[in-house]
């Protein structure tokens, strides 16, 4: 059984933590029903939850899990035949998962180690002829968390990204000829490796050329490495989103069992719900990207619910989308008006269904990221990374670990933005922004602040090993270069770190991670400073340093 769980426990290393949030959801319905045996939609509910995570864990190719958990619905299906189920067997059956689940998120959220950071980088490969530049491209790379080796042709270019299978390819074409390129870059091409042209001239001609070979991006000399870790980054997807999520409301079985076989398979998790009374509940719980409504329905009309939906602010932007068999024109329009998204009138093609659904889902979500994030950078905004911190606290209350929240600033950046410009502080604050995603953990949360300053949600991680993180990092930020009109500067910031145990409100620790920023700050800047306790003893200070100017 413990080998079991193991290999299913590393099976679910590579899915976001929304797996336990679900898990959770569906423990929670369970308790309620224990509660409360005699309600038979207490029951109900928990294999509605239970059938939504047995598709989620299949959507993710998790073979193991899926089986186990499709296991767990069997027998709360065959428990509840006539009403009586053998709760002591269905309660086993639960444990099995959850310690699943549970031992997932505590490797998931691992204490911090100097190997995390420094192992798995990503790896990029150039081909870059002037040794000179290469070497500073490098140097810069590295202090962005990445692996880079520079190849002398062409062909060890194309043949080493192959081998290590880059996250992505530099080739500077100076003095080749975009023709003589063509060869190696349909390799490249065939392996899905994003490629981006470098050049010092720029021409119409050669990005044209360039263009017709699938050129992912084209930069023009002088590059920093900040400009070249931006256009990398938006070459490659980290970060897996969520599944689509589609609540179907609508007492036809079906229209609904319709409905999931045409979008489940191309990946969107649907949810049927003919039982309109528990709308607001059903929307709280799996907080759907889009809603699917009849109009005509026991008790009620599609409109009614539209308007019942959008009187809660949590779902005034959700998408509603009208699927019916009306054909009278001024009760479709009325139903737009009352808060509908789109009218489809049944029968509807299948590809119809899934444009109309894909393009307003893409749509809200969009809106929903312009909503959350700085618009400069592209990190969660003020709010949401107190949100954050909110949660994971919450999270590591419930389980025993630690969380840590760090708050950065950069040093003298009135100095940078007076000396340079705003357009180079601009590019300084989305240095560090890169960097900070580069470096940390996948779990790990990063936002701006505000202005120059950042802040990042360590989950699993206590003070010491946070510490050890944001030091890395400062280190290797006092390292890199940034450039403005007549030659190049570098930059530093200062950090502050408070936690979880030791401190529980999300305010508190926040105002105390605040005053161990603004030690650092008294103690000379360019620092990491814990709040109540002093550093770790195995950690060598080093403040970095650049050659060339140095703000200080």
């Amino acid at each position: 059984m413990i080998q079991s769980i193991l290999h299913t426990m590393n099976s679910f290393l590579a899915v976001k933590i929304s797996v336990q949030e679900r898990w959770d959801n569906i423990l929670e319905a369970w308790t309620l029903y224990k509660q409360h045996p005699e309600k038979p939609d207490a029951l109900v509910n928990v294999l509605i939850k239970l059938d939504s995570f047995v598709t989620y864990v299949q959507q993710h190719n998790l073979d193991d899990v899926s089986l186990r958990s499709a296991h767990v619905l069997q027998l709360i299906e065959k428990f509840t035949t006539n009403g009586n189920p053998n709760l002591e067997q269905a309660h086993s059956a639960f444990d099995t998962i959850s310690t699943m689940v549970h031992l997932t998120n505590a490797q998931h959220f691992r204490p911090l180690k100097k190997s995390d950071v420094e192992n798995n980088k990503p790896h990029i490969t150039l081909y870059w002829p002037n040794s000179e530049e290469a070497g500073e491209i490098m140097s810069q790379l590295e202090h962005y968390g990445y692996d880079s080796e520079i190849m002398t042709s062409p062909a060890k270019a194309v043949r080493t990204a192959l081998e290590k299978r880059s996250s992505a390819v530099v080739l500077d074409i100076s003095r080749e000829a975009p023709a003589s390129m063509e060869l190696y870059v349909s390799e490249i091409n065939k392996a899905d490796i994003p490629w981006i042209g470098v050049s010092d001239k720029g021409t119409f001609e050669e990005r044209l050329a360039m263009v017709r070979m699938n050129i992912f991006s084209f930069l023009v000399k002088p590059i920093t490495a900040s400009a070249l870790v931006d256009t990398i980054d938006k070459g490659n997807r980290y970060n897996i989103e969520e599944p689509y999520k589609v609540l179907v409301v609508d007492d036809s079985p079906v229209t609904g069992h319709w409905v999931k076989t045409t979008l489940q398979p191309i990946g969107i998790d649907v949810h049927v719900l003919p039982d309109v009374n528990r709308i607001l509940q059903t929307m709280h719980d799996i907080n759907p990207d889009l809603v699917l409504l009849d109009i005509r329905m026991p008790f009620c009309t599609g409109l009614e619910v539209a308007q019942i939906i959008r009187q809660h602010e949590s779902f005034v932007s959700t998408p509603l989308v009208y699927l019916s068999s009306e054909t009278n024109r001024q009760i479709q329009y009325q139903a737009i008006k009352m808060g509908g998204d789109e009218f489809l009138v049944k029968p509807v093609h299948e590809d119809e269904l899934i444009a109309v659904v894909s393009s307003k889902i893409d749509r809200a979500r969009s809106l929903r990221r312009f909503m959350v994030q700085d618009s400069l950078t592209g990190l969660l905004n003020h709010t949401r990374i107190k949100q954050h911190l909110a949660q994971s606290i919450m999270l590591a209350k419930r389980d025993n670990t630690p969380v840590s929240f760090a708050m950065l600033d950069i040093d003298h950046f009135k100095k940078v933005n007076d000396q340079y410009g705003h357009p180079v502080g601009d590019r300084v604050i989305k240095s560090l922004a890169k960097m900070l995603l580069q470096r940390v953990r996948k779990s790990d949360v990063v936002g701006r602040y505000g202005g120059e300053e950042f802040a990042v949600v360590l989950h699993g991680a206590g003070l010491d090993d946070a510490y050890r993180s944001m030091n890395r990092i400062r280190e290797d930020f006092s390292q890199v270069y940034h450039t403005y009109e007549d030659g190049i500067f570098a930059s530093t910031f200062s950090c502050g770190i408070a936690g979880f145990p030791g401190l529980e409100d999300p305010n508190v620790v926040a105002a105390k991670a605040d005053l161990a920023l603004y030690e650092s700050k008294r103690g000379g800047r360019n620092k990491v400073s814990l709040f109540g306790q002093q550093p770790p003893q195995d950690i060598h200070y080093s403040s970095g340093g650049k050659s060339g100017h140095l703000l200080q």
